[in-house]
């Protein structure tokens, strides 16, 4: 009788594992086909020909317009007079760096990734699985601004992000937040129009004005 209850009570303990076990894959797979749908959503958002995109955090304000194949990025510092134009022409190639403090531009171009940068549209599928396996990775939906979003905390980084358009709308690391907004079929020609380049000075090979 009591071997018997021994094996009764160790079956409920293997049931017990496997339930937890097949929990455990079940979060896991959720995970990882919520960061997946993430970025699909993302790409087919971010695809789209015309749009504008507004970001601001304690340190600096970012502004971002792109029609057909020209674009133009424009940082500013909030606590200094920083302030730095990035105008791209994707049809002939030309690209241009324009230092407003200075009035000094380079011919270079150096206009990084003009999409909001995100640890959830940054990595490969496979990264993308060892961030679902990570126990110390957080992901929850919740309502921003009266959105439908995903919470995915990373250690000290918290990001959410639009369910319907994958769009991130507010990064935070510690105690220093970055919150966007997009438009789209907004950006105008002279949204994108290069600035004046005869109001600035070619700049020589003195060290460049950084941001």
């Amino acid at each position: 009788m009591i071997e018997r209850k021994r094996i009764k009570v160790s079956e409920i303990f293997f049931i017990i594992f496997l339930l937890l076990v097949l929990g455990l894959f079940l979060l896991i797979a959720w995970r990882y086909n919520v960061l997946c749908d993430i970025s699909k959503q993302n790409n087919l958002t971010l695809n789209k020909t015309n749009y504008y995109y507004y970001s601001k955090n304690n340190e600096t304000i970012m502004e971002y317009w792109k029609k057909e194949n020209i674009a133009k990025l424009n940082m500013k510092q909030v606590n200094t007079n920083r302030d730095v134009t990035f105008w791209r022409d994707g049809n002939t190639g030309e690209e241009y760096t324009f230092y407003n403090m200075t009035m000094e531009y380079t011919e270079d171009g150096g206009m990084f990734s003009s999409r909001p940068t995100s640890l959830t549209t940054s990595y490969d599928n496979f990264n993308k699985f060892l961030l679902a396996l990570n126990p110390t990775v957080f992901i929850w939906t919740k309502e921003y601004d009266g959105k439908d979003c995903y919470d995915v905390k990373v250690g000290e980084q918290e990001e959410i992000i639009e369910k319907e358009t994958g769009l991130l709308l507010s990064t935070k690391f510690e105690d220093n937040e970055r919150k966007l907004s997009y438009s789209f079929d907004t950006v105008t020609d002279e949204d994108v129009k290069m600035p004046d380049i005869s109001q600035y000075t070619l700049q020589g090979d003195k060290a460049k004005e950084t941001f």
